[in-house]
């Protein structure tokens, strides 16, 4: 008597596992619905997405990853969890493109049985934005179509820094102080931060989730009088740190935060040379990269970085830091100004001939693996200088100078903020410049 309700409860369970086989073979799999990584703004993201694709029972992995497809045609990897399908594509997808996701009706689940139709869904990604400053040391925030708008407070800009819809900038506040705002970008609210009395702040650096920021002071707006300390402020528990280096080290010139937001790129001087190390913020350990003069940006992970300085041959080079250096940069030119893409897989920068007497500087764009040339680009009336690659990989900007209004070396790293710069945007898929163009400099586009 005691074994009857066991036998009751395995008689339903097959008569239950009967029914579901049967209803199997005379019901379609169906796609349940697409979803994507969205911004604040709830548009589709272009980096770091993964497109998923939900279907009401298991499929067959293969056919129905055969019968998926995305237009325009994007590389990517399928994998699958239970009953979603998961592409994530290898590249950056565009800015403001409309993409259509099919899955074709040959695609079958499990039981052999095929999608009652193909389905389809078209998505649009999230427009392309950059953060710059106007000839009147203001920061705009401009999209691809060339509407602007202006951050407020933001009169006297020293520097920014853009990380996770907030923008920290230095304001030159007078009487040689300055102060350290943030501006959050969905709420358009500005708050002060760091009110400096004692020194003057001359460079500033974000992390990657907008909670940390570190700044470089001196004692004076007067070149020359670094330390060998900068300081770190947590946003969220409103505390401050000074991080002191050696003394032998050198004085302290330049900070960079690297995306892990614990390795720091530093430039100090001593007797004579600048000198840059990888100072990892944690543990305090420091690693000798070499002599060079600029550092002009890494890949998303840290894990490639480009840099500008005299190489074996003396003349001005790029290079790629890796673990080890390597020289990008044609022997026969002078290059400066580099600039490394968000995936990692292009640099550009500014380059002249070798020996040229002007001061004009022409653009070149690489891919790193095949150092194939993707663009080359000269104008006989300006110098091209301080590129951009776009997160997307298919936009570059640029500053234009006009020869005859060049009143510096175009080899000076932060040049006159009075000369006058024009940005332009270059489709890197056209090759054509967006019909737009803004007086300023020092663009930063948005992730």
């Amino acid at each position: 008597m005691k074994r009857e309700p066991f036998i009751v409860i395995n008689i339903c369970i097959f008569f239950v596992t009967v029914l579901v086989i049967i209803i199997s073979n005379f019901t379609s799999p169906r796609v349940v619905g697409v979803s994507f990584k969205t911004m604040k703004d709830n548009s589709v993201g272009v980096l770091d997405q993964q497109i998923k694709i939900g279907f009401t029972r298991p499929m067959n992995q293969r056919t129905a990853g055969h019968a998926f497809s995305i237009q325009p045609n994007v590389t990517g990897n399928v994998s699958w969890v239970n009953n979603t399908l998961y592409f994530t594509p290898i590249k950056p997808l565009r800015y403001n493109q409309e993409y259509r996701v099919r899955i074709d009706k040959s695609a079958t689940d499990i039981y052999h049985k095929r999608l009652p139709g193909s389905f389809e869904e078209s998505f649009r990604t999230q427009n392309g934005y950059f953060v710059y400053i106007s000839s009147d040391t203001e920061l705009h925030l401009m999209d691809l179509n060339g509407r602007s708008e202006t951050i407020p407070n933001t009169f006297n800009i020293i520097d920014y820094k853009v990380a996770s819809g907030t923008i920290a900038y230095i304001k030159d506040s007078g009487r040689d102080t300055n102060d350290v705002f943030l501006y959050d970008m969905a709420t358009k609210k500005t708050t002060n931060i760091l009110q400096n009395e004692r020194a003057y702040y001359t460079q500033i650096q974000l992390s990657k989730d907008g909670q940390t920021i570190y700044v470089l002071p001196r004692m004076s707006p007067d070149q020359g009088n670094y330390g060998n300390t900068f300081i770190s402020a947590n946003l969220f528990t409103q505390l401050t740190k000074n991080i002191a280096l050696s003394p032998v080290m050198g004085q302290l010139v330049s900070i960079w935060l690297l995306p892990d937001n614990n390795t720091m790129l530093l430039s100090l001087v001593g007797e004579t040379d600048e000198i840059f190390f990888l100072h990892t913020i944690r543990n305090e350990e420091d690693v000798l990269l070499g002599k060079f003069t600029d550092y002009g940006g890494s890949d998303a992970l840290g894990d490639k970085i480009v840099l500008s300085g005299a190489f074996a041959s003396g003349n001005p080079s790029v290079i790629l830091y890796n673990g080890q250096s390597k020289k990008i940069s044609s022997d026969n030119e002078s290059a400066l100004f580099p600039n490394i893409s968000y995936d990692g897989t292009m640099v550009s920068y500014s380059f002249q001939p070798l020996y040229s007497r002007d001061q004009k500087l022409g653009l070149k764009l690489i891919e790193l693996d095949s150092k194939k040339i993707i663009l080359n680009m000269t104008d006989n009336a300006y110098s091209l200088e301080r590129s951009k690659i776009s997160p997307d990989d298919n936009y570059l900007s640029f500053e234009k100078y006009p020869i005859d209004q060049h009143i510096i070396s175009p080899y000076d790293q932060n040049p006159d903020m009075r000369q006058f710069t024009t940005i332009q945007i270059l489709n890197l898929g056209t090759h054509k410049v967006l019909p737009f163009m803004v007086t300023g400099r020092y663009v930063t586009w948005i992730e």
